[in-house]
């Protein structure tokens, strides 16, 4: 984990998710590294993980609900479970008129 690669207001939250759950609910955590950090029971719902590195990270028990993970890299990421992710959400097609 890179923790200069998060946002200042949620370093700590992010430290102290090591030791107790915290919410990081909203929070704005694109493109951080955050390979190997401890996540467990973290409230990230609705959080935006886009093009994060979650790459070993324990998720076990996370609230990931609505959680945008579009580009982040979850591979052997420790107990995720997908019945609460919302990766891919279907977007209408729009078609122009002609």
């Amino acid at each position: 984990m890179n923790i200069e690669t998060v946002k200042p207001e949620y370093r700590e939250l992010i430290l102290k998710a090591a030791t107790e759950v915290v919410d990081l609910r909203g929070a704005n955590l694109r493109g951080a590294d955050l390979r190997g950090a401890n996540l467990s029971g973290t409230n990230l719902r609705g959080a935006d993980l886009s093009g994060t590195n979650l790459s070993g990270t324990n998720l076990s028990w996370a609230d990931l609900s609505g959680t945008n993970l579009r580009g982040a890299d979850l591979s052997g990421t420790n107990s995720v479970s997908y019945t609460h992710l919302d990766v891919y959400k279907r977007q209408p097609l729009h078609h122009s008129a002609r």
